[in-house]
């Protein structure tokens, strides 16, 4: 796998630096293509402003890129375990019909 869509994610970002909607979208992308080349990347907590979450994604040979993200304006339900059963009822309100609905009759 190239870094080629990386590095034009990267300068994308440079490009929108202040324009923040463009640039949160950006991070999102650039920390999905990271994944896909096996760079060390995740979420981090910035102990100055906890409720601003880190993108960092560890650049080989060179260190650490990192962005605030928007805090979320949703309360945490803490209801974790409920994901799969939400995830499914979107899909049916949706209409999109997957391999869950034959499972779950």
């Amino acid at each position: 796998m190239s870094t080629k869509e990386l590095c034009k994610i990267l300068e994308a970002i440079e490009l929108n630096y202040t324009n923040y909607d463009v640039r949160f979208n950006l991070v999102l992308e650039a920390l999905l293509e990271a994944r896909k080349l096996n760079f060390e990347c995740g979420f981090r907590v910035d102990t100055n402003e906890p409720n601003w979450p880190v993108i960092v994604i560890y650049l080989p040979d060179i260190g650490e890129i990192s962005w605030h993200m928007p805090p979320s304006n949703i309360k945490f339900d803490g209801l974790l375990y409920k994901n799969s059963e939400r995830t499914k009822k979107f899909l049916e309100i949706q209409s999109v019909y997957t391999h869950f609905e034959s499972q779950d009759k």
